[in-house]
């Protein structure tokens, strides 16, 4: 938003961002019939434009999720950039 505009309706606070798909488990739950691993996730460049584009929006939380965002080589890479 730039300087001088007004904001219409809601605006979006908070994101849930799921930064893989990959996980320890096999959780009936998550694992559901039919599921499919991403072909192809999002590159550390994408995920930082994706946390540029949302704090220019007026984004204050981005909460990583997946699978297990702990297995991304880079996540400490993602978090450090949005705090």
């Amino acid at each position: 938003m730039t300087k001088g505009e007004k904001m219409q309706g809601n605006q979006l606070r908070y994101i849930l961002l799921e930064v893989t798909d990959k996980c320890n488990f096999r959780c009936k739950h998550c694992r559901v019939e039919g599921w499919e691993q991403i072909k192809k996730p999002l590159t550390t460049k994408e995920i930082l434009s994706l946390i540029d584009q949302a704090k220019e929006r007026g984004v204050k939380t981005i909460t990583f999720s997946g699978g297990e965002p702990l297995l991304r080589k880079d996540i400490i890479e993602l978090i450090t950039y949005n705090c």
